[in-house]
């Protein structure tokens, strides 16, 4: 078998499989199982493609467990799909090394990224985050990553900044400034563990972009990386584990004698207890160990013809017999591994993980021996299993004993947005009034005028506004180059029709030659309909049928924006030598002095049926007196209702005020004078309470009151 380069438990790992497959006696046409060492850096795909071809030319390789990278495993695949080897990945997640059609001989233990997506999905729903940023290598692995988070988060958690680490140049372009202007202060970083460590660095080196202000998650991280700046404090790592972390069933007795064989081949690179095995060497050994029982299994079927190779002389040409049955075989394979139960899906190269797919969040803290020095402790778990690991599942994310370090410093979650820094706002109110109108008909009154000023300035306001906004309003897409890169929106919002001199002007001069995933079209007139479906944003067309499609009542909504770019020539085809040339140039001369062709582009093109404005609903006109006569008759009304009110009021306060004067007067002609006198002194008490003593007053109100009783008796002698 042959195997490449990896790390040190990995490669130990690997080996106690051979190793334990000689112990245990296992053989193919009586000859124990080998294996081949080669090295690769998921940097240059060909040398690993020469390295692999000596290797089957040379050793004669019937399998292969790796390579270490998704672009390394794609191309490998796609050569043993020729020659019929088996290749098992047992760390390469690109989703796209899924399809078993296109890689029918590949098969991998580890869960593919999707799965790692979705399990950071469930990570933000936890802590309510909808938004973050993704910088991701530019490779199969990042990209493959980029789409899985993308089609994890959907419209859920907003991607506010996708950032490109470029591998040939080991280099981000304006990393601090793309972060500080997004709004999210999240990061997921989607990169190989020797990548992860470059682009930390950087990070290191731009300043203010790492802790406090954000938080990164890293989905590897070296294990030999020196964790001593505190820019690092509360950073998390989620990894894929193994199920025996969740008491789940593996081959415990597998195991045990693998590591027994470990300790005695390599005992310096055995970490000193089984639970800090790294998932991705349990995922190796279980991806020789499923070769080693493929092989095995078929080898027994196919005593007479076992595992033989055809046109040796180049790795190109080389076959392997009844490779068909070999793959049936493998297919179907189902035992229970170290890592758990290995079987696979039936129209994929996935495993089928009848445990579930297992994940750790490692936080960085602060040593407690050390404080110089950082150390990943385990904060949260994720126990679900591939078919229920799905957005709307209820498989949740658990806390352990282990609290989370933020790296706020506090013990508050982190934001997922921006915070304002040194800026505040404050609202005073001293709210206090001055209306003094006291009349029900004066309060009224201003009431109205308060409306109808209010109706006026949002009339005044309203035409000013819109003329303004008329004036100055912009398309949000000026030019072509504004796609360029997909500089403004995502790739997949721009329509471009396939196989067309537009995809052309696209490859060469927006994406400059790389292949993007733009949205791609069958045919002009689909681009219209897909706008107006909100499928696409913006779309490259004719500029002819563009100004013609966009002024027909149908396609009122959509606008031409920029200058035309790319001119290209059109004519009318005919057959060389045509006897009828000069007379259709003669036709066409004819046409074009009588002036035919100028009405017949004013009447198609020219015409601007979209343009034309109604008298009464034109865009850009504001608010016109007839659409807002109604609050002024509201308001007319209003005020002669309350003039009436106001009138009927005055009336009946004037015959209440002449019916009390007549009965006071009837009252007065009853009396003798010194009644009246009385009377006025009895009225008078209450002022003389401020001047006079109250001795005085007694006397007075008591002479009163004789003269009261001295005047009634004859009045009422006389009634």
């Amino acid at each position: 078998m042959l195997t490449y380069d990896s790390t040190p438990q990995e490669h130990a790992m690997f080996m106690t499989a051979i190793l334990l497959s000689q112990q245990y006696n296992m053989t193919v046409n009586g000859k124990q199982f080998a294996y081949r060492l080669e090295h690769s850096n998921g940097r240059d795909v060909i040398e690993t493609l020469y390295r692999t071809c000596m290797a089957i030319t040379e050793n004669k390789i019937i399998g292969i467990v790796g390579p270490a990278y998704s672009s390394e495993a794609r191309l490998l695949a796609r050569l043993c799909n020729r020659a019929g080897f088996p290749v098992i990945g047992y760390s390469t997640t690109d989703p796209e090394l899924s399809d078993r059609n296109a890689y029918q001989t590949f098969y991998r233990t580890i869960p593919s990224d999707i799965i790692t997506a979705q399990a950071l999905l469930k990570l933000f729903q936890k802590y309510d985050w909808n938004s973050t940023n993704i910088i991701y290598q530019d490779d199969n692995y990042g990209e493959g990553g980029l789409q899985a988070i993308k089609k994890a988060f959907t419209d859920e958690i907003k991607i506010s900044q996708k950032i490109k680490y470029d591998l040939s140049t080991d280099h981000i372009d304006d990393l601090r400034s793309q972060l500080e202007e997004s709004p999210s202060r999240i990061v997921i970083v989607w990169a190989d563990e020797n990548v992860t460590t470059k682009i930390i660095q950087l990070a290191l080196e731009a300043g203010d972009i790492l802790a406090p202000s954000f938080l990164w998650i890293f989905t590897a991280l070296h294990s030999k990386m020196q964790l001593k700046d505190k820019q690092l404090i509360g950073m998390l790592l989620i990894r894929p584990v193994t199920p025996q972390i969740f008491n789940v069933s593996t081959n415990t007795t597998l195991l045990k004698d693998a590591i027994d064989i470990w300790k005695n081949y390599d005992n310096q690179s055995y970490p000193g207890d089984e639970t800090k095995i790294d998932g991705y060497a349990l995922y190796a050994f279980d991806s020789a160990w499923l070769l080693i029982l493929g092989f095995q299994e078929f080898c027994q079927r196919n005593s007479n013809n076992c595992l033989s190779l055809v046109n040796t002389k180049h790795c190109f040409t080389t076959r392997l017999t009844n490779r068909d049955k070999l793959h049936q075989i493998l297919k179907n394979i189902s035992f229970l591994g170290v890592s758990g139960y290995v079987q696979f899906l039936e129209n994929a190269t996935d495993r089928l993980t009848r445990s579930g797919s297992h994940f750790i969040i490692d936080n960085l803290q602060p040593s407690k021996s050390n404080t110089n020095e950082l150390y990943a402790e385990e904060v949260l778990k994720l126990n679900g299993s591939t078919s229920n690991l799905t957005r709307d599942s209820t498989t949740q994310w658990i806390s352990t004993l282990n609290p989370i370090r933020w790296p706020a410093y506090s013990g508050a979650k982190q934001n997922h947005y921006a915070s304002l820094k040194g800026k505040t706002s404050t609202v005073e109110r001293d709210i206090r009034s001055e209306l003094r109108v006291k009349s029900f008909g004066g309060r009224g009154q201003t009431i109205l005028l308060w409306l109808t000023s209010i109706y006026l300035v949002s009339l005044l306001t309203s035409s000013m506004t819109t003329y303004f906004i008329e004036k100055q309003k912009k398309p949000w897409i000026q030019s072509i180059e504004d796609l360029k890169m997909c500089g403004k929106l995502s790739c997949d919002r721009i329509g471009v029709v396939e196989r067309s001199q537009h995809e052309e002007y696209v490859m060469q001069h927006l994406m400059n030659g790389n292949q993007m995933d733009y949205h791609r079209l069958k045919h002009q007139r689909e681009c219209y309909a897909k706008l107006l479906n909100y499928h696409i944003d913006v779309a490259i067309a004719d500029s002819s049928s563009a100004e013609y499609f966009t002024q027909t009542k149908q396609y009122c909504q959509l606008e031409v924006v920029g200058f035309p770019f790319g001119k290209t020539d059109f004519g009318i085809a005919v057959p060389k030598l045509w006897r009828y040339k000069q007379d259709l140039d003669n036709h066409i001369m004819k046409l074009k002095e009588e002036g035919e062709i100028d009405r017949l582009l004013e009447e198609y093109f020219q015409e601007k049926y979209c343009d034309k404005k109604d008298g009464h609903e034109g865009v850009g006109d504001g608010l016109h007196l007839s659409q807002v006569y109604g609050l002024f008759i509201v308001h007319f009304g209003l005020a002669i209702i309350i003039l009436v009110i106001s009138g009927l009021k005055w009336n009946f306060v004037d015959h209440t005020q002449n019916g009390k004067s007549c009965s006071s007067n009837r009252n007065t002609m009853a009396q003798p004078s010194e009644t009246n006198e009385c009377t006025n002194s009895d009225n008078t008490i209450s002022s003389l309470t401020q001047r006079q003593e109250a001795r005085q007053i007694k006397q007075k109100i008591q002479k009163c009151k004789e003269q009261r009783q001295h005047m009634t008796q004859p009045a009422t002698t006389i009634s």
